[in-house]
């Protein structure tokens, strides 16, 4: 279970035994914060890439888009969380706190299916040269459904443990 303390900057879970002074929390956040400022920048210019030179129907590129839309998401809620805290507004931070947890576990399950995707691009490429036309379409069938409950999964999961906590 995460803890999520209303006392500490987003992304230090028990820094209370680190950190002995506010000045360096104070430090820590202002890096944090720009640490998730150059995160979001990033996220945009990739997903602005894709989206304006039409990339997105290529399949390989829909874990990058993907993952690109997290980070999105996961760094606006940094930048939005420690903002807040470092103007000591404490009252939506619990709620922040548990939305910046739910985006980490997504980044990290969409960057597990970046790695399944890859697999499975790197399995059909040799299949292409080892196997017949039949059994690469029923793979490729399969491939694409796969892919399709993964990517709803990756989506669903975080939302799943995370509204129970939300009380």
């Amino acid at each position: 279970m995460a803890n999520f303390t209303l006392s500490k900057p987003f992304g230090l879970s028990d820094c209370s035994a680190v950190i002995s002074s506010p000045s360096r929390l104070n430090a820590l956040t202002y890096s944090r914060l720009t640490a998730s400022s150059l995160s979001f920048i990033g996220s945009v210019s990739i997903i602005v890439y894709i989206l304006k030179k039409h990339k997105l129907s290529s399949s390989e590129i829909h874990p990058l888009f993907f993952l690109g839309i997290a980070d999105f998401l996961l760094s606006t809620a940094w930048v939005v969380g420690n903002a807040l805290f470092l103007h000591g507004r404490d009252e939506p931070c619990k709620t922040i706190a548990l939305v910046v947890w739910c985006l980490e576990i997504l980044t990290h399950l969409l960057t597990v299916m970046y790695a399944l995707v890859t697999w499975m691009k790197m399995y059909e490429l040799n299949m292409a040269t080892t196997s017949s036309r039949e059994k690469r379409a029923t793979f490729n069938n399969r491939r694409f459904f796969i892919q399709k409950v993964a990517y709803v999964l990756c989506w669903l999961i975080p939302i799943g443990l995370g509204v129970p906590r939300l009380s």
